[in-house]
């Protein structure tokens, strides 16, 4: 079997729908409502990126081990920063960037049948996070060190030709559903919605895989949702990670566990290449 760093899988047609990159960092000491705005204008095109509605921040992260606790609560505290979290989106609508007073995701949603590789979007990424240093050191608000990485992939699987009730699910995903799904004799089994977390050795983060069945659209249609999503921390015994290495750790993970949970069926129907 090929080592991490060389096992990447392509397939003709991925079920892959959004791609997120983001980075947890120390927060900005005296950002101000006005400086969302100003982050705006100075480092995107005005023209090209609109602003959404406001978001309410995400809340500080760990990624810990050694306690009994899988999400233990988190109790440094932290320099006050706005209460917002700030979403620009593009103009055909297929990436999103998300800004609050410490922490940066940049989402890209498939379009026109394509999708962007993970080269392209961590080097837009890396593009964007320098602007943003560049921002805090212009208007003083301090260094945004990185202290967590994320990356996630959120695939869908449209009921049809793979499955058309969730008893097939097992069909999809074999270590993950049982096959024909669980029976209750008078009681068919009609949904689910679970989480699974796997371990990035040595102790580099973990993989969240989320399935669910979710309605896609307006008129009602169906899909099974499988998102799976990594991060981790920036800590090692010789010292910080720099943020690329952290994307390529939650990458290679993420590629790693989507490939082994899903069948073999499944990966001719996306159309594996060799």
């Amino acid at each position: 079997m090929a080592t991490a760093s060389e096992f990447c899988p392509s397939f003709r047609q991925p079920p892959v729908v959004q791609t997120v990159v983001g980075l947890q960092f120390s927060p900005l000491v005296g950002l101000k409502s006005g400086h969302f705005g100003l982050f705006w204008h100075q480092c995107f095109n005005s023209e090209e990126w609109s602003i959404g509605e406001d978001m309410h921040p995400l809340p500080r992260e760990r990624e810990q081990f050694g306690n009994k606790r899988l999400r233990p609560p988190v109790i440094e505290e932290e320099a006050e920063i706005p209460g917002v979290r700030m979403r620009l989106t593009n103009a055909e609508s297929t990436k999103a960037v998300e800004f609050q007073g410490n922490r940066l995701r940049c989402l890209w949603s498939r379009g026109h049948g394509e999708s962007d590789t993970y080269p392209t979007i961590t080097a837009e990424f890396g593009r964007l996070f320098g602007h943003l240093e560049e921002f805090a050191t212009k208007w003083n608000l301090g260094e945004p060190r990185p202290n967590l990485w994320e990356v996630t992939y959120v695939n869908l699987i449209p009921q049809g030709e793979l499955w058309q009730s969730p008893q097939d699910w097992g069909r999809i995903l074999p270590t993950l559903f049982v096959a024909a799904g669980p029976a209750v004799e008078t009681c068919p089994w009609t949904t689910f919605t679970g989480e699974w977390y796997f371990e990035i050795p040595p102790e580099a983060g973990r993989v969240k895989v989320t399935a669910r069945k979710v309605v896609v659209n307006r008129d009602g249609d169906v899909g099974l949702l499988l998102e799976l999503a990594a991060r981790g921390e920036f800590k090692t015994a010789e010292g910080p990670v720099p943020w690329q290495a952290g994307f390529d750790i939650g990458h290679k993970a993420v590629v790693r566990a989507f490939y082994d949970l899903t069948s073999a069926e499944a990966k001719r129907h996306w159309g594996e290449q060799a």
